[in-house]
């Protein structure tokens, strides 16, 4: 809550501790289970999603498969619209980024929801997998 009061930038919202009402109802819970990479959770009602393991933006990063509908949920390993975050990786983290990305890239998906902007269909998909992969493939280079 410290960190969040200090980036209000008006002194009057910082002195009123408005981080206090930003986080009342929040209480912070360790996680009640764990998951594997191929994982299957069932959902309930007979929906099953796969768990993969998709490191790069983070080393922990995972991404949720619903096979029926060929929807993908994976968080920040793909941006949509975004430039991705590289400021605290190593050049092998980015080497797994794009391996992750070639792995999404053979799930024949329909739709990707992605960790930031809008959710991607049809061409959108592989167009997008492209843009990060030329961002990291560049910035290994640099590197």
């Amino acid at each position: 809550m410290d960190y969040f009061n200090k980036s209000i930038l008006d002194e009057k919202r910082r002195a009123a501790n408005e981080e206090k009402i930003f986080y009342e109802y929040t209480r912070i819970v360790n996680p009640g289970i764990y998951v594997r990479d191929g994982e299957k959770i069932n959902l309930g009602g007979n929906k099953n999603v796969l768990i993969i393991f998709t490191p790069g933006h983070t080393k922990t990063n995972i991404s949720i498969l619903e096979q029926k509908e060929k929807v993908l949920y994976c968080g920040d390993c793909i941006v949509s619209g975004y430039l991705p975050n590289l400021e605290s990786n190593t050049k092998e983290d980015w080497k797994d980024w794009i391996k992750s990305l070639e792995l999404i890239s053979n799930l024949g998906v329909e739709y990707i929801v992605p960790g930031h902007g809008k959710v991607l269909t049809g061409s959108e998909i592989p167009n997008e997998i492209l843009r990060i992969k030329k961002i990291l493939e560049a910035t290994i280079l640099n590197e």
